[in-house]
């Protein structure tokens, strides 16, 4: 269920255990000591997580180093088959260095989790951020009909402004 001190497993081991728990229903990992994470080995946990069709509590924090251009992409890209994923918390907070498209991207799979209830997501402090993404965020919410609780972090985010967040609101 937890994974702690994630900085002894590399990520295709991570990756290749995960795949073996097919009737996992609750997952949840703190990457908070890994200041390694790669857009390779965030590909490869990708592939595991598209495996755990049963999940329906998806917890992931410190997603996000130097290293990775694509987290926020790349983690969303697992979100597809988890069809009975019913809350999530996703932690980025400090993302920088991500396509413009990124939150695009987020939305569009986020969008796809039709019984979602509770949605977390920490986007402070990430640099890329502006109005266009908060707006294209509200958009994937939109078609979670079943979604109860709503938490976004928006703190300390340069390029957002009072219209971006009276998108959220309205």
């Amino acid at each position: 269920k937890l994974f702690r001190n994630f900085s002894h497993y590399g990520f295709t081991q991570l990756s290749k255990a995960l795949t073996r728990f097919s009737s996992l229903t609750t997952l949840s990992i703190d990457f908070a000591n890994e200041s390694s994470i790669s857009d390779h080995g965030l590909s490869h946990f990708r592939d595991a997580l598209q495996t755990l069709t049963s999940l329906s509590t998806l917890s992931l924090s410190s997603l996000w180093s130097e290293k990775s251009s694509q987290a926020i992409e790349l983690i969303s890209q697992g979100f597809g088959p988890l069809i009975q994923l019913r809350n999530l918390s996703l932690d980025f907070r400090g993302c920088a260095g991500q396509k413009s498209t990124t939150i695009q991207t987020l939305s569009s799979h986020l969008e796809n989790l039709k019984l979602l209830k509770r949605l977390d997501l920490d986007l402070a402090s990430c640099s890329f951020i502006d109005d266009t993404d908060i707006v294209s965020l509200t958009q994937g919410l939109e078609p979670l009909k079943d979604l109860t609780h709503l938490n976004i972090n928006l703190t300390h985010i340069e390029g957002l402004t009072n219209q971006g967040l009276k998108s959220l609101l309205s």
